[in-house]
């Protein structure tokens, strides 16, 4: 799965047409969940993702004041990062 030379997705909400739409990086980050990564943990506002490849994903969401959490942000972390925060 390849994401980016950062391995970090951080998704935007744009104004079209006087609604609010997601942007590419959120429609990427949408797309991934449903068809690349599987579901780990959960904690909070925070989820815990693996890829085929063993690597983990986490998604949060950075403007969390915002209605529904706000756009996602999808970034990769260590195996010892995601188990001091999630119980799996």
């Amino acid at each position: 799965m390849t994401i980016t030379p950062e391995d970090q997705i951080v998704g935007s909400w744009i104004l079209i047409d006087g609604a609010m739409q997601l942007d590419d990086a959120s429609k990427k980050i949408d797309r991934l969940i449903r068809e690349e990564l599987t579901s780990v943990a959960v904690a909070n506002w925070r989820g815990l993702f693996v890829d085929r490849s063993r690597v983990y994903w986490e998604v949060t969401y950075p403007e969390s004041e915002l209605h529904r959490g706000g756009p996602k942000c999808l970034t990769k972390v260590s195996e010892m990062s995601a188990r001091s925060i999630y119980d799996f």
